[in-house]
């Protein structure tokens, strides 16, 4: 497709279906949740997953092949509980785990080597490569979900990591996609400047689609070429880390760890901001853009050298550390 009509396209049904939100009353954000409330925002429409599938069906990103209906599905879950059809974090979790590993299971879409000698001798049996790729494209999924609190935070972090594949993908790396990447940057680039200006949330389909999307893509991005896993990893590594720190903090304090609070990083971070006496908006934007563009820099370093597994991998340890170092900081400092 032309990138200008898709562009033309992309603006003119964001706009319009923000206008038909607002007039209807339809997909709005009025949870009433803590969590998606501590910004101060409630009347904005959960829209961002809806762009996102129109456009891929739009573009023929899949061409209505087997993985495009398994997203369909994913992104379904996700409206059903941005609608408030399904309320039970169990339910969508269990919802997701069958669908993922059917989708594993019947793609072929498989890990089977880490470089991890221990890892990878388990995966030599097919039914745990099964189970531990699921399990790692479900952390993905939700952790995409969990950092979804502040403005441009998802949108923006998926956009660096399309733009470092982009990147690649142009400098020698030989790998096809099924979705044109270049449509994907433009369409997420539209939704970040809305988000970025509280005219519209990604919701629950939006960040599960773009989870499970970047997920399936980056593993077989991994299949096709010469590269360290861990550049995956490091890919992947924020929203990865926030939910298994999520689900170990939660655990540590005897709550469940699939009910959400308001102690993730970028609470913490937004909560600091506020403190200082900056507007809620503001707060919330200056938090996003803080993050992301340090996930940025460490996106662009990790391209330097994909293909190097000690230097993806004391990036990942150096993340790790500023962000333990920082979330013990401001839990404390809250």
């Amino acid at each position: 497709m032309n990138l200008y009509i898709f562009s033309i396209f992309i603006i003119f049904l964001s706009f319009l279906l923000i206008l038909l939100c607002n007039k209807n009353s339809f997909l709005m954000n009025k949870t009433g949740d803590l969590h998606q409330e501590y910004a101060g925002y409630s009347d904005i429409p959960l829209a961002g997953g809806v762009i996102i599938f129109s456009s891929m069906v739009i573009s023929s990103f899949y061409e209505f092949n087997s993985i495009f209906w398994y997203l369909a599905a994913m992104f379904f879950i996700g409206l059903l509980s941005d609608l408030k059809k399904l309320n039970s974090p169990m339910i969508r979790f269990l919802f997701q785990l069958l669908l993922i590993i059917f989708c594993v299971y019947s793609s072929n879409i498989i890990l089977n080597t880490t470089k991890i000698v221990f890892l990878d001798y388990l995966l030599g049996n097919y039914l745990f490569s099964i189970f531990f790729t699921s399990f790692c494209i479900l952390i993905i999924i939700n952790g995409s979900n969990f950092i979804d609190g502040i403005n441009s935070l998802v949108i923006g972090y998926y956009i660096i990591v399309s733009f470092a594949l982009f990147f690649l993908k142009n400098n020698g790396f030989q790998f096809s996609f099924n979705f044109p990447i270049n449509l994907l940057i433009i369409c997420l680039l539209v939704l970040y400047f809305l988000n970025l200006f509280n005219k519209l949330y990604l919701g629950d389909s939006g960040a599960y689609l773009l989870g499970f999307l970047f997920s399936i893509e980056l593993i077989n991005f991994y299949t096709q070429t010469i590269i360290s896993p861990f550049f995956i990893i490091l890919l992947l590594w924020y929203p990865a880390f926030e939910n298994l720190f999520s689900i170990l903090r939660k655990t540590n304090f005897k709550k469940s760890p699939i009910i959400p609070d308001t102690n993730h990083l970028h609470q913490l971070i937004f909560a600091f901001f506020k403190s200082k006496n900056y507007s809620s908006i503001k707060s919330n934007n200056i938090t996003g853009i803080a993050i992301n563009t340090y996930n940025a820099i460490i996106v662009l370093l990790a391209t330097i050298n994909p293909a190097h597994t000690q230097f993806q991998i004391t990036l990942i340890i150096v993340n790790l550390l500023i962000y333990t170092f920082l979330y013990m900081r401001l839990f404390r400092y809250r």
